[in-house]
């Protein structure tokens, strides 16, 4: 027997779990450094600053741990 108002209907809950892979790839000092005279010179062009930054940005954090 059903309630005058209809069937009830319960209300499913849904969690979504996203992971984040880390990137565990780093950048040798040797290339960082080239990196960065790369990014400083204001003749290279746009896509030899674009792979600079993005080398740059695979390398260790210089930030000494707590």
């Amino acid at each position: 027997m059903t309630s005058a108002s209809g069937p009830q209907r319960k209300s499913v809950r849904k969690e979504v779990v996203i992971v984040v892979k880390r990137n565990t790839r780093q950048t040798s000092q040797k290339a960082a450094s080239a990196a960065g005279k790369t990014l400083s010179n204001g003749k290279a062009s746009k896509a030899a600053k674009a792979a600079a930054a993005s080398a740059l940005s695979q390398t260790p954090s210089r930030r000494r741990k707590k």
